[in-house]
């Protein structure tokens, strides 16, 4: 799916990949996708549509272990 500026503020991945990462579409200009990426840091970055493989981002409940190793591993006060 090609991303235009109907889609600007919405969750995308591309197909094939694990889930372990999601690109929010922040503006579109000469062409270019300015995307900020969820990942185990916070940043942005551009990209193109040349491949057209965007999809919608889909949440998935987490399994009992990820809830149990969430907790174990989380940093807090």
């Amino acid at each position: 799916m090609r991303l235009n500026r109907k889609h600007i503020g919405q969750l995308f991945d591309v197909h094939g990949a694990d889930g372990s990462w999601v690109y929010q579409l922040v503006d579109i200009k000469d062409g270019k996708l300015l995307c900020r990426v969820f990942s185990n840091n916070y940043r942005y970055e551009f990209n193109t549509n040349k491949y057209a493989d965007w999809r919608p981002f889909k949440t998935q409940l987490p399994s009992r272990d990820q809830v149990k190793n969430g907790w174990e591993s989380a940093k807090g006060p």
